[in-house]
């Protein structure tokens, strides 16, 4: 490496930083985090998430415009330095070296702490369930900030400010500690993930330190993050599905849905052994592509009509995605009508199809016709004890937006 980027930065002692820029940045850290995290505002149901990815996003663009202006008015206007494209691609090529470093490092750290402490990993269980998420644009937005904008404002607010102001204070290696303790407490997780991220901030401030240019560490945080989230977002687009727009668009079928099965869905012996590959090729315990299940499940009728049980399961199937994964009630209601219609003596799927029937009007805010499927389901099918309670649940809710 060059003499003139391997350097220890010296502490900015030049600059006019005083304890009140960051007293100020602090408060605006949690102050911003608690808005995050509580529910200030009531909002309407369907309305939550979408607040709720509007508040995330405001707390980045916010500690982002505030260490940006900060830094230019105690003389840092150069943070970020890429004089030429070949500039750049040599910062992107040094940065990959670093995060194998760094993320060596974390993982060590997080193993040996595991060894000792028993902890559920909260960010493995989060990218968990986006890997199971809905069909949403929603989706896609949390995925694409949390390699893209994140990254950004948060190596501008901890790297950018406040290291730069606590060096100027405090030795350059006290002012590490601080601003990685920071960084670890803002993600909110158990001791040994904090861990890992406390040593990750150390780490993303010795390449700032290193190369004298943020742009690097940027793209170090940028490789970590989007090494979790873009295998999911690639997921989530071949996913992506738009929902039926009314229930006359309900009634045909989806353009990707195949009425023979293709090639790559393979005939099973029997009708329960292709219900179950469906699940576990295509499904929730395979590679999670819901098109491609409904598909498999759809093979069931194909090659097997002639066993009711495992057709009706392989509908209640096609209820389930529709319903869980692709966001689209208007199916999951059309579809649930088909299996009552087709089989009604299988009554434990056509239970389990009634519950989601009568949150799909939820959904939908059809609540009359929500409170119809639900109070049949707990008159007629009470033998199904967790449909009977889901039902029931579900006409407490009812109730409760009566009220």
């Amino acid at each position: 490496m060059e003499n003139d980027t391997t350097q220890i930065i010296s502490s900015p002692k030049t600059l006019e930083w005083s304890l009140r820029d960051i007293l100020i940045g602090v408060i605006i850290l949690f102050f911003a985090l608690a808005l995050n995290k509580t529910s200030v505002f009531t909002v309407d149901q369907t309305l939550k998430l979408p607040f709720a990815i509007i508040k995330w996003l405001g707390f980045f663009i916010f500690i982002f415009i505030y260490s940006s202006y900060i830094c230019k008015a105690r003389g840092i206007t150069s943070l970020v330095k890429y004089k030429s494209l070949v500039n750049v691609s040599k910062e992107i090529i040094i940065s990959f070296g670093y995060w194998i470093a760094i993320a060596l490092s974390t993982g060590i750290v997080v193993l040996t702490l595991n060894k000792f402490i028993e902890s559920e990993s909260i960010p493995n269980k989060v990218m968990t369930a986006l890997g199971y998420a809905p069909s949403s644009i929603i989706v896609i937005v949390i995925l694409v900030v949390m390699f893209t904008l994140g990254p950004i404002a948060e190596e501008f607010f901890f790297r950018g400010f406040l290291y730069n102001a606590l060096k100027s204070k405090v030795n350059y290696i006290v002012a590490m500690i601080v601003q990685a303790f920071l960084f670890a407490l803002m993600h909110g997780y158990g001791f040994v993930e904090s861990a890992g991220i406390f040593v990750f901030g150390i780490g993303l401030a010795i390449v700032y330190e290193r190369r004298s240019n943020l742009l690097a560490a940027i793209f170090v945080h940028i490789t970590n993050n989007a090494v979790r989230a873009v295998p999911i977002l690639l997921l989530v687009i071949v996913n992506f599905h738009m929902p039926a727009k009314d229930f006359n668009d309900a009634m045909v079928n989806p353009k990707w849905f195949k009425v023979s099965p293709s090639s790559e869905i393979e005939r099973k012996p029997t009708g329960i052994e292709q219900w179950e590959y469906a699940i576990n090729e295509w499904g929730s315990k395979g590679s999670r592509e819901w098109k491609k299940e409904v598909n498999a499940f759809n093979a069931v009728f194909f090659y097997h009509d002639y066993d009711t049980v495992a057709c009706a399961k392989a509908k209640l199937g096609i209820v389930s995605v529709y319903y869980h994964y692709l966001n689209d009630y208007r199916r999951a209601i059309i579809e649930t009508d088909r299996l009552v219609e087709t089989y009604p003596e299988q009554r434990e799927q056509v239970s389990s199809a009634l519950v989601k029937k009568g949150y799909s009007y939820y959904e939908l805010q059809m609540f009359k016709e929500s409170r119809n499927t639900f109070e049949t389901l707990v008159n007629n099918y009470g033998e199904f004890k967790k449909h009977y309670d889901d039902a029931k649940k579900g006409l407490e809710k009812l109730n409760a937006i009566d009220n």
